[in-house]
């Protein structure tokens, strides 16, 4: 699924770059994860229990645990 790719990029550069990663943007990583918190509420609508779905919730928990990482380390 292009979203799970494009997530696990995400966190992949956040891993390798810190929280510098975010100037690349337009938003920061509170309206990046619900963007994408958005767009797997929709998946798991339409799709249900579909690999995909789990595939793209799975990057997104992922994303979210870098980024609650970042956030307890200030």
């Amino acid at each position: 699924m292009h979203g799970a790719l494009t997530i696990s990029s995400l966190t992949s550069d956040l891993r390798r770059e810190g929280p510098e990663v975010w100037a690349r943007f337009n938003s920061g990583p509170a309206s990046s994860l619900w963007y994408y918190r958005s767009i797997a509420a929709l998946a798991r609508e339409r799709l249900g229990d579909h690999p995909l779905v789990a595939e793209l919730e799975d990057a997104l928990d992922d994303l979210a645990l870098v980024v609650d990482g970042y956030r307890s380390e200030r």
